[in-house]
């Protein structure tokens, strides 16, 4: 291993049985290393491309991993189908860079670590899941081994149904961002309504990962102890950042917890947080109930409170806000979904939003954002949007929203055209093509 890339694990303080076990190498600095390496033994340039080691552009091709600490994945049963590259310059991006999709690596269907982890799972009784490879490397340094990552901060049903081979029990400690509290809380419900599972959060505080609570000297065992129920998570964060001594602040915290209350499958469970709500704002149960039954059990547009801001300025979420949240949800169908949308119902804002987004994945595009456009992707990733796992599923959706919004762009342009200073015919005629294109949409 190259001397930066020595210099990284020993500054993790990752000893060598850790890197052994899990077969961390590195690919040096320079474009045709590997290529140059694996051609002498035989390969082709179109098989190395097709095996996803090797990148295309402007018709040369170039080694994909490149001054990176290198993770070989591991499928369940212990073959190498793919591999996961880390930086060593903090500049550098993406952070992480995979493997693309190849003949016997499927990013939806491979959970990174299972292969080490799933006898440590199976005598815990329950399998940690968390965001960062080297979360992965850390914890079973620490002696925690019942550990693994999706390839990606979207969990999918076959990814689930791997895990549940060996547990049906698993504890999310997602990163302490915003994207990361998300994932955090769909998950929660999709696995107890979909997939039958039992599911716990732990709370990692104020560290940014589960790397550096170790790295910094936290108690990880402990701390993955005190795993509580998601909504309890979700109750403690909203709480924390509203102000509960007024009548506004109040409101928005129900709302917001009986949006996550509604989806709870058993009535004990309801019951449980009504009263546990009731006692925290001082409104009777009776009140709440009827506004849980009129709270349904899927998320609306909803006003999310922008922290740093005074509480009168709020942010209202649109359709075209949930269309954006998910695509963001979903980094696995991006291609689909770069097919699917244009950018004329974009913002600019949206559209830079969208092009970091395509051009560099979900984690690296939170890396890459700054200012308003990162506090926005922030509250996009905050929406309550449920994964979809099927494809074909994903796709009418993504297109059913598509047609909303541009829906309620045509709608709006009729409104101003109608209220416009303009010639009566010109105003007829080009109402009569919105109202055309309108009708075209279904």
């Amino acid at each position: 291993m190259a001397r930066p890339a020595r210099s990284y694990v020993k500054g993790r303080g990752l000893c060598k049985e850790v890197l052994i076990r899990f077969m961390i190498g590195y690919a040096p600095a320079g474009f045709q290393n590997l290529s140059t390496f694996l051609k002498k033994k035989g390969y082709t340039e179109r098989e190395l491309v097709d095996w996803g080691l090797l990148a295309e552009k402007n018709g040369r091709s170039y080694d994909k991993f490149r001054d990176r600490i290198m993770f070989p994945i591991l499928n369940h049963v212990g073959d190498t189908v793919g591999f996961s590259g880390r930086v060593l310059n903090k500049d550098d991006q993406p952070k992480y860079l995979n493997s693309p999709e190849t003949p016997v690596y499927h990013k939806s269907e491979t959970v990174f670590g299972l292969f080490q982890a799933k006898e440590e799972i199976r005598k815990a009784g329950f399998a940690i899941i968390v965001e960062g490879n080297v979360d992965i490397l850390s914890s079973h340094q620490a002696g925690i081994g019942n550990i693994v990552a999706p390839l990606g901060t979207a969990l999918t049903s076959s990814q689930l149904k791997l895990i549940k081979r060996y547990t049906d029990t698993v504890y999310f400690a997602f990163d302490s961002d915003a994207a990361g509290e998300k994932s955090s809380d769909q998950k929660d419900w999709s696995l107890q309504k979909k997939e039958g599972m039992h599911v716990r959060a732990i709370d990692i505080g104020d560290f940014q990962d589960v790397d550096e609570l170790i790295q910094k000297g936290g108690n990880w065992e402990q701390t993955v102890a005190d795993a509580e129920p998601v909504i309890d998570q979700i109750m403690k964060r909203l709480k924390k950042r509203t102000d509960m001594t007024t009548a506004e602040g109040k409101d928005d915290y129900v709302n917001g917890i009986l949006t996550y209350i509604s989806r709870l499958g058993s009535d004990v469970r309801k019951a449980h947080y009504i009263s546990l709500l009731s006692e925290q704002v001082g409104v009777d149960q009776q009140t709440l109930k009827k506004l849980l039954d009129r709270s349904g059990t899927e998320p609306a547009p909803f006003e999310e409170r922008v922290p740093g801001r005074e509480p009168a300025r709020q942010v209202k979420t649109t359709r075209t806000d949930l269309l954006l949240a998910t695509i963001i949800s979903h980094p696995e169908y991006a291609e689909t979904s770069k097919a699917e949308t244009g950018t004329e119902v974009f913002t600019a804002q949206q559209n830079r939003i969208m092009q970091e987004f395509f051009a560099a994945g979900a984690d690296a595009a939170a890396d890459r954002l700054a200012g308003d456009d990162l506090e926005y992707y922030q509250m996009l990733a905050l929406l309550p949007v449920e994964h979809i796992s099927d494809k074909h599923l994903y796709t009418q959706t993504l297109q059913s929203l598509v047609r909303t919004v541009h829906k309620e762009v045509i709608r709006e342009k009729i409104r101003e055209v109608r209220f416009a200073n303009l010639d009566e015919s010109e105003k007829e005629h080009t109402l009569n093509e919105l109202i055309t294109r309108l009708a075209s949409l279904g």
